[in-house]
């Protein structure tokens, strides 16, 4: 081995001086091996995925960072994810290969990390990454083109930064880990709650001298907050407006959210019991190092149980399942009785059959009544690595064909969409598309979701979180068919005159740098109130989606 390289966990040697390679060193190779096999059968890419994909072709070809043609709006929540995918394109010119190139190693360098900088041991490191890789909730976001595998390897060097960055607290140390929260809330706003009760106790201890290293370490936030209020004329990323802002009432979205939480239990019983049990172990004797990382776990889970959960199964309990594992990683806990580990091992291997017992399901269980779904069982089939291999057309799926229609649909056609991903990727960048969920679409984010009963009592019919129906009003497609106001209610084409200068003005217009600062003061909001007053139906009824002249309804 040449003497200049060095392992994790290697001692430094004398120059020149060689010693042969440890054997513990060895010994995770099997369960690298193991992951990575999982990594790769398992690799497939999510339809919102291809909204990123998106972006970042116009991107690349001089659009800006845009979606809909000529129309600034921020469609992704992952700014650091997106830059990142984006240079990477930029040098392969492909994006599938590349997205799942990048997930695999960011998620194995994670696991590496894990069993080498974070764990006591490499034998207990293996045991953390086996439980990972096992986790349904982990493995399916390990890959899907989604920013989770930066998340996790960001909330990993944070721990390994917290652990080997000397004994004492100090400002360097403040700087360094809430720079690296800064960028993992980049990659994604709520992400951030996994960092906040460390940065929190660590300042607390010297608030006088720390406060200037925390505020300088999450300056990026702020930075990118000013840049996106002046490029897109908001902070917040649209989908921030349409996810949280549906119109249901909070007692609805935390039912819906403890649904989420009780879906895991019977989809995915591992990842739940693990962080139950971190949980009542860490609660029980809290730990410096260790109390404040499980918080932050149960914080961000809090947050999901009050936000109604997600659409997308497990996907949301990822991130406190590894804060769980990393905790104990960093406890302090005596070795248990041989008599607790052969207990541990028995309900560890109960739960792994019962984890690979749901695979025999039948199709109509992936998605269940409360419209939480099996994302990586829907999309697998269309998207997954296995299936690509020596496959000329690839992805194969329904919404691609759609979009590649939409190519040479007359210019002033304007398709109406559910699922926007795939079907926005190959209509190319200069077809405008509706989202009936309004992710893409800066006036109707703005405007309530459709609420009735559906909404508020979960179970009634499938209820996917985040994603709300959102009325067309009267006039909308005429006006981006034809690039005019042709809104037919007053105060709606006040508002969408203000929306039109955020998103298609020049940028240096001190007028719509004035709406921008306006808008997001609540200036304006006494528009769309007086709009929605007027029109009680729209917002009570869900109607039924247009079907365009050219394209079949994209479902």
């Amino acid at each position: 081995m040449h003497p200049g390289v060095i392992l994790p966990g290697m001692p430094l040697l004398a120059s020149g001086e060689s010693r042969p390679l440890r054997t513990d060193l060895l010994r995770p190779l099997p369960v690298l091996a193991l992951v990575t096999g999982l990594l790769f059968v398992s690799a497939w890419l999510h339809d919102d995925a291809y909204i990123s994909f998106r972006t970042i072709d116009n991107f690349l070809n001089g659009h800006g960072l845009t979606w809909n043609p000529g129309e600034r709006v921020q469609v992704y929540t992952h700014p650091l994810w997106l830059l990142l995918s984006s240079g990477l394109v930029a040098l392969t010119g492909e994006f599938y290969a590349t997205s799942l190139a990048l997930a695999v190693t960011l998620s194995l360098l994670g696991f590496v990390w894990i069993i080498f900088r974070v764990a006591p041991n490499p034998t207990v490191g293996c045991a953390a990454v086996l439980i990972l890789a096992l986790s349904k909730s982990y493995l399916d976001f390990a890959t899907s083109g989604l920013e989770d595998p930066l998340t996790r390897l960001l909330l990993v060097g944070f721990v390994m930064l917290r652990l080997h960055s000397g004994r004492r607290d100090s400002e360097d140390r403040v700087l360094g880990l809430s720079l690296v929260a800064a960028l993992a809330t980049l990659n994604r706003p709520d992400a951030f709650l996994l960092f906040l009760p460390t940065l929190v106790l660590l300042t607390a201890r010297d608030i006088r001298h720390r406060l200037g290293s925390l505020a300088l370490g999450l300056s990026p936030i702020a930075l990118w907050g000013l840049f996106a209020l002046i490029y897109y004329g908001s902070p917040l990323p649209n989908t921030a407006y349409a996810k949280l802002g549906m119109g249901v009432p909070r007692p609805g979205l935390i039912v819906q959210g403890l649904v989420y939480l009780g879906d895991a239990l019977v989809f995915d019983p591992l990842t739940p019991v693990v962080i139950s049990g971190a949980a009542v172990l860490i609660l029980r004797r809290p730990q410096r190092l260790a109390s404040p990382l499980l918080a932050g776990g149960l914080l961000y889970l809090g947050y999901v149980v009050w936000i109604g959960g997600d659409y997308m199964r497990g996907r949301f309990l990822a991130a406190p399942l590894l804060a769980s594992l990393l905790a104990l990683l960093c406890y302090d806990w005596p070795l248990p009785s041989r008599r607790r580990l052969q207990q541990g091992i028995a309900l560890f291997l109960v739960l792994l059959g019962w984890r690979f017992s749901i695979a025999l399901l039948p199709t109509e269980r992936w998605i269940s009544p409360f419209g939480i779904g099996d994302e990586q069982r829907i999309y697998h089939p269309s998207t997954g690595l296995i299936f690509a291999l020596g496959s000329e057309l690839w992805p194969d799926h329904p919404w691609r064909a759609k979009g590649e229609r939409a190519r040479t649909a007359p210019p002033d056609e304007v398709p109406v969409a559910m699922g926007i991903g795939l079907f926005g990727f190959y209509a190319g960048p200069d077809v405008h598309i509706v989202d009936w969920p309004a992710l893409s679409d800066p006036l109707r984010a703005r405007l309530p979701g459709v609420v009735s009963a559906t909404y508020i009592r979960p179970g009634t019919e499938p209820w996917r979180p985040g994603h709300t129906y959102r009325p067309l009003p009267e006039g909308y497609l005429e006006s981006l068919r034809t690039g005019t106001n042709r809104l037919t209610d007053p105060d709606l084409a006040d508002y969408y005159d203000v929306i039109r200068r955020l998103t298609r003005g020049e940028i240096w217009n001190t007028q719509r740098l004035l709406d921008a600062v306006k808008l997001n003061l609540g200036f304006y909001q006494s528009k769309v109130d007086a709009y929605v007053a007027r029109h009680p139906d729209l917002f009570t009824t869900r109607p039924a989606p247009p079907i365009s002249s050219t394209l079949d309804q994209v479902e």
